[in-house]
């Protein structure tokens, strides 16, 4: 379901899926990068992986970081924004306490969900979810759970215990990327 409303993000629709009801959006209005839902008193957050220019340069970044460990000014700056627009959101309950939150994200947006929790700007996370991560950066220890196919061309095995690699037969001449790394394949 998660994956899903990534999916929406993408597609930058602004609607409610199922149960979970569309509150907002963060980045251009025709190129959101988060989608804000609300699932009676949680708080989900669905973070799109590549899309555009900007991406492709986020993405080169995070190679980069990978490499030599040096995070880029652009990968810093969106995750800045990126947790100010989640902490603006964020709803307590009578008691005051923060409500539950789900960080879902996918590719470029399953690193950007990991580097969120990492930083611990936004307050407890209840769950983090990634879909087709791509990168060997460290996974964080509160992250739920990152799933890969094991023919994605994009996938790099990683040993964290929360990482999950799932296998699926390769078809003859099929787009491996479309066919294995695309956010469709985990809904």
């Amino acid at each position: 379901m998660y994956a899903r409303l990534i999916g929406e993000t993408y597609d930058a629709k602004r609607s409610n899926f199922g149960d979970f009801q569309f509150k907002g959006s963060y980045g251009d209005f025709e190129n959101p990068v988060i989608n804000y839902y609300r699932k009676r008193d949680i708080d989900v957050f669905a973070i799109r992986g590549t899309k555009d220019f900007n991406d492709l340069v986020e993405d080169l970044e995070i190679a980069r970081e990978s490499l030599i460990g040096f995070e880029g000014r652009l990968v810093r700056n969106k995750i800045e924004g990126m947790e100010k627009y989640i902490l603006s959101k964020r709803r307590r309950d009578s008691d005051g306490n923060f409500n539950p939150i789900v960080l879902v994200g996918h590719s470029l947006g399953s690193i950007e969900m990991n580097k969120i929790v990492e930083g611990g700007n936004v307050g407890d996370i209840d769950t983090a979810i990634g879909y087709g991560h791509t990168s060997n950066l460290p996974i964080h220890k509160d992250v739920f759970r990152m799933y890969s196919y094991e023919n994605d061309p994009l996938h790099i095995p990683m040993v964290e215990e929360s990482y999950r690699v799932i296998k699926k037969k390769t078809k003859k001449g099929a787009d491996r990327f479309e066919r294995y790394h695309s956010i469709q394949n985990y809904y």
